[in-house]
């Protein structure tokens, strides 16, 4: 696995989404597994019921053989000691050769209700669709749970209906409960609708609600430590601390060791800075000396004298060298604690660059040279003046460096997605493909022209391939890149590429 895919898995983004999904599938397999139970049960449930109307229809089987429409007394009798509360039993009758769905008669019930009561309940039972069920061999389908709407008013629930096939007919005895007493009122109801569910259920969202409200103020709060950490890295030595911005107790230890890390990179810097200063002047003077001493060797040494003169240019040259080195260095130096801790200011590149290619092109006018410009307004990013003006400045040189008189140098600024691109172009030989990605090495110069003429004929100004470093370090440390290209017509393309900001 690499490195990236890892990090991914080890962020927080990551495990609030694995939580995330944990919080979605946990309920859902426990709703199935706990609706599969509950169904389970009021099967059972169901089961049980329709034997105890079994029964009912079996203990009164005698009393419906022994049925005498004079004497109706002993049926209501039987049906008398089967009576609860809550609980009702009906027998109704349909002769033989009778239509299925309209030739039942209601015959008694338990509790015991008037004439009129039983004949309404009778259209009732027949308008739910119960003797529709019923075959002419009075043979029943399940009309177990088959609610219905009684004369008062109120939902009954038929528990059983048992029919019976006598010579004198078919005898159905129904048994039901009012839908409020019965045990069926709860396995008819929706899983979900359950309180127990219900009260689960909202425990689990206030549960996952907590959990995710502790994510996302962990988040919060590591964003907001960032943004304190830009603050103070962008506020210089006069912003607060850490320790003195911290509002979360738990990153205590964490900010007092930022304070500390901030604090040596700032003595860090300032040392850099220090020492470069200090290093430049130390070498400096000598070389002042020496430079000024050579005057008056050169006017004591005869022109004749070939050798001595000779000696007395390697030196000048040798001197002139050594103080390009010593201000080179302070330059690197300066670069390397500039980027400890990088500027994060605005700047309008267009307007930069503009200003800086008026001011360049009349130099390079001077030299035979012509700087073109192809500049979009408006377009800005973040870092500093001084810091935008080193790589414009170097790029610019560097390709006038290798353009020969009458060549044109390019430099071109626009916008590419969320990015700026500044391209410098030059006509010079262009970079060999096995030289191409050192030139923006420290110290790497590679001027083959110039190496093959005679001391004597170089070029006073000499090259030490610290320009372009320092162009690469400036942009990356702002977040950019930069590369280098051969172009088609000859000579090299460098692009670097800027992060946008919005408009000053």
């Amino acid at each position: 696995m690499s490195d990236n895919p890892r990090r991914a898995w080890r962020s927080m983004t990551a495990t609030f989404a694995l939580l995330t999904a944990i919080f979605l599938l946990v309920p859902i397999i426990l709703y199935t597994q706990f609706r599969l139970a509950d169904r389970q049960r009021a099967e059972l449930l169901l089961e049980s019921v329709r034997e105890q109307g079994r029964l009912v229809g079996e203990a009164i089987l005698p009393a419906l053989e022994a049925f005498q429409p004079s004497a109706p007394g002993a049926l209501a009798d039987a049906l008398a000691q089967f009576e609860s509360p809550g609980k009702k039993v009906k027998v109704l009758f349909r002769p033989r050769g009778s239509a299925a769905a309209n030739g039942f008669f209601y015959v008694a019930s338990a509790p015991t209700v008037p004439a009129e009561y039983l004949e309404a309940e009778r259209a009732e039972l027949a308008r739910s669709g119960v003797f529709d069920r019923l075959d002419e061999s009075c043979a029943a389908n399940d009309t177990t749970a088959l609610n219905y709407m009684n004369p008062r008013g109120e939902v009954e629930i038929t528990t059983s209906i048992t029919p019976r096939n006598l010579d004198s007919g078919c005898w159905i005895v129904i048994t039901a409960q009012s839908l409020a007493a019965s045990p069926l009122a709860e396995a008819q109801r929706p899983f979900w609708a359950s309180p127990q569910v219900q009260i689960a259920a909202l425990v689990y969202a206030l549960m996952a609600a907590v959990v995710v409200w502790l994510i996302a103020r962990v988040m919060h709060n590591l964003r907001r430590f960032r943004r304190l950490a830009a603050q103070i890295r962008t506020s210089g030595s006069d912003g607060q601390s850490f320790v003195q911005q911290n509002r979360i107790p738990e990153l205590d230890g964490v900010a007092e060791e930022f304070d500390k890390l901030v604090q040596g990179l700032r003595s860090t810097a300032s040392g850099i800075v220090q020492a470069a200063e200090e290093n430049a002047h130390a070498l400096k003077t000598p070389l002042a000396v020496i430079s000024q001493s050579l005057e008056p060797l050169k006017r004591s040494v005869p022109e004749t004298d070939k050798r001595s003169r000779r000696a007395l240019e390697f030196i000048e040259r040798s001197v002139d060298r050594l103080d390009t080195l010593v201000i080179a260095a302070r330059r690197m130096d300066q670069a390397a604690a500039g980027l400890l801790n990088p500027p994060d200011d605005p700047v309008d590149l267009s307007a930069l660059c503009q200003s800086l290619c008026r001011e360049m092109a009349e130099s390079m006018t001077e030299q035979g040279q012509v700087l073109q410009t192809d500049i979009d307004p408006g377009l800005v990013s973040r870092g500093s003046v001084e810091l935008f003006e080193t790589i414009v400045e170097n790029l610019i040189e560097n390709a006038a460096s290798f353009t020969p008189p009458g060549g044109i140098v390019k430099l071109r600024l626009r916008r590419v997605e969320e990015m700026v691109e500044l391209t410098v172009s030059d006509q010079g030989p262009g970079v060999t493909p096995d030289r191409l990605g050192r030139i923006f090495e420290r110290y790497y110069s590679h001027r083959p022209e110039e190496d093959a003429r005679p001391p004597q004929e170089q070029k006073r100004e000499t090259h030490f391939g610290i320009g372009l470093w320092i162009v690469r370090r400036n942009a990356e440390g702002i977040g950019g890149s930069i590369i280098a290209e051969n172009r088609d017509g000859g000579g090299l393309r460098i692009v670097a590429l800027f992060p946008r900001a919005g408009r000053i």
